[in-house]
């Protein structure tokens, strides 16, 4: 009885249906079940907020004590794998690149033996090849030893371009205190010596004279 008090039907003409007409007393508990539950979800979307910028916070301070770390000397950790078989310390997805005629995106891969580019146009650059390791913001900037433009990686945000920026550094000092040992031991090389010289330091000029008297 009580719902048919509330809930009256009227006829409307356009849709030709019955639909539902509530009284004042229904209108009024029905804001009052919208406005909870308006609430409820703005509690929630809060509440989602709140733990994206605490995730977004622990990213960052895992990345910061990952690069802390790097700093320190510590061992850089393999993430992936290449289609090589060759390790990859960090992988950038959707990372931009600026060229002569267009704009470029692609993946960003360091490894032991570069920086691997695989967008539209794909770019290789050895460590032997890298002079500097800069960053700017969201970009890292790679200095060839030719001279010329740098090569400029435009990442998603400032902490991959601060992380990459730091694997890159780490592994680009590791491939520089291999090759200087090498460059080293090459340039220390004993020289060659002719016959004659092999001959005389050989020849024992007291041994010789002795026999002779």
């Amino acid at each position: 009885m009580q719902r048919r008090l509330m809930l009256r039907t009227c006829w409307w003409p356009r849709s030709g249906n019955f639909e539902p007409l509530l009284t004042v007393e229904a209108q009024n508990k029905l804001r009052w079940r919208l406005t909870s539950s308006s609430q409820k979800r703005l509690r929630v979307t809060l509440i989602n907020a709140s733990l994206h910028e605490v995730a977004k916070a622990e990213q960052m301070l895992t990345v910061l004590a990952y690069i802390d770390g790097l700093k320190r000397g510590e061992p850089v950790q393999a993430l992936f794998t290449m289609s090589d078989g060759q390790p990859t310390y960090f992988r950038g997805k959707d990372v931009c690149r600026e060229t002569a005629r267009d704009d470029d995106s692609g993946q960003l891969d360091i490894g032991d033996k570069g920086i691997f580019y695989d967008g539209n146009k794909r770019l290789t650059i050895v460590w032997a090849k890298v002079l500097t390791i800069g960053i700017d913001r969201n970009s890292l900037i790679v200095h060839p030893t030719r001279g010329g433009t740098p090569y400029t990686f435009d990442l998603r945000n400032e902490r991959e371009a601060r992380l990459a920026h730091a694997v890159a550094s780490a592994i680009f000092k590791q491939q520089a205190a291999t090759a200087e040992p090498a460059t080293q031991r090459k340039r220390a090389s004993p020289a060659f010596t002719t016959p004659d010289e092999v001959s005389l330091e050989s020849f024992d000029l007291g041994s010789a004279m002795n026999a002779s008297a």
